[in-house]
């Protein structure tokens, strides 16, 4: 059984060609991606490529620019709540927060239903590297529990009879 390729590293210089590193990276259940200054893909693993539906991992070669992936995520809604614009206008909005980057967390809900957290930082060279956490279920369990939590009040709230705690 062949081993599906974990990260694919941008060039020899990057030091991230290490196999350590790059197994470690693969183990990953999150997905992550590492962006250089030059806006262009310098590593991504296959969890995240799998995660945004975005085909298989050498779709995504290294120096492939950010426009580009922005471009096939928007018209497929993997950029997050729309709230009224276009795929040009959030496309935009991603191309000019470039670069202003410090460190972030952007909760992010998916068309299909799940959500992901989408942790940003930049490093001293100027790369940008994302993880992404799938945090539907987590979500939903609070979703229920707060759910729960309103059941209970209104039970409390409209009982007309004495309520005893044994």
């Amino acid at each position: 059984m062949s081993r599906p390729e974990i990260i694919r590293p941008f060039d020899a210089d990057s030091g991230v060609s290490d196999v350590g590193l790059a197994e470690f990276l693969g183990t990953l259940h999150d997905g992550i991606s590492v962006f250089g200054r030059d806006m262009r893909l310098k590593y991504v693993n296959t969890r995240l490529i799998d995660m945004l539906d975005m085909g298989q991992i050498t779709d995504w070669p290294p120096g492939t620019p950010f426009e580009d992936l922005l471009v096939y995520l928007a018209p497929r809604e993997m950029l997050g709540q729309r709230n009224g614009r276009t795929d040009e206008q959030m496309i935009a909005e991603r191309l000019e927060a470039w670069g202003t980057e410090t460190d972030r967390v952007e909760r992010r809900h998916l068309a299909d239903g799940r959500v992901l957290d989408i942790y940003r930082t930049p490093t001293d060279n100027e790369d940008i590297i994302s993880l992404h956490v799938d945090v539907t279920q987590e979500v939903r369990n609070a979703e229920r529990i707060e759910q729960q939590h309103r059941y209970m009040v209104s039970l409390l709230e409209n009982t007309t009879d004495g309520i005893a705690l044994l």
